[in-house]
């Protein structure tokens, strides 16, 4: 991969900055009425999680950058897909949208239910009424199925998280009923399929407790994070590589902790 002069990256993250600031943002959102253009897509901002600032790097298609240009590249729309982390859609409108067409499924595990209208409303406008279903779930493997676990759900939605309550009382704690990825498989009737991850540092948990489950999965985008497993700490790298050793799925592409391995 070509690596970017130090004094391009600066001036790069300064346009970034300008381009994706609070300002242009209102200035974006007035002129699509909140229905911002994403690719192909059209992503509804109307709730009020979404700051002007993501509103703007939506439009400049830098809003989970990496993952979008991964799923748009390597997707293949020959699979069920199950997306864990769904947020507000923006992501999941990329992957509904890619399998309208086909006679596959998104299935999307959101535990915020402050964002589920948004969810619904993006994957219904960009894929349709019936290729998508949404479980409002925790991915845990800490108790048994369906046990509730506490969720702390933040009004900025990079914040919300399944760990010890923040400090900042801006956080709502309600209790989620966990899932796991095998659960997901039996109750969909699934087999192969494909896997779009986001979950905050909780992937450390499915990558050594659900392997069963991955051993089925084709292909795999997903934003690592630094996480703990059996008081061991690891780096988002270790988790790459960890991910490839235990999977046996081949790392492709790799752009910072955002990475894409397919079964071959």
């Amino acid at each position: 991969k070509i690596q970017l002069h130090p004094v391009v990256l600066f001036f790069k993250r300064i346009v970034s900055e300008i381009l994706c600031s609070n300002f242009s943002g209102k200035i974006i959102a007035l002129l699509y009425s909140d229905k911002i253009p994403c690719y192909d897509c059209c992503v509804d901002t109307s709730n009020k999680v979404f700051t002007p600032s993501m509103k703007a790097a939506i439009f400049f298609k830098a809003y989970e950058g990496a993952e979008i240009r991964f799923l748009r590249q390597y997707l293949r729309n020959t699979f069920d897909v199950i997306e864990l982390g769904a947020s507000l859609g923006i992501v999941s409108s990329q992957i509904a949208n890619k399998l309208k067409n086909s006679k596959k499924r998104i299935i999307c595990v959101e535990p915020n239910r402050m964002l589920l209208e948004s969810l619904k409303k993006n994957l219904t406008s960009n894929g349709g009424a019936d290729n998508h279903i949404i479980l409002n779930n925790l991915v845990d493997y800490s108790k048994p199925l369906h046990s509730e676990v506490a969720f702390f759900a933040s009004s900025d939605i990079l914040g919300s998280s399944k760990s010890a309550a923040p400090s900042s009382n801006t956080f709502e704690e309600y209790p989620v009923k966990n899932i796991t990825l095998s659960h997901i498989l039996s109750e969909f009737q699934i087999d192969k399929f494909s896997l779009v991850c986001d979950i905050e540092g909780a992937e450390i948990e499915m990558i050594f407790n659900d392997q069963a489950a991955l051993s089925k999965c084709q292909q795999l985008i997903i934003e690592t994070h630094n996480a703990t497993a059996s008081n061991k700490e690891y780096k988002y790298t270790e988790v790459i590589q960890l991910i490839a050793e235990k999977t046996g799925m081949t790392l492709v592409d790799v752009y910072g902790p955002v990475a894409y391995f397919e079964r071959r």
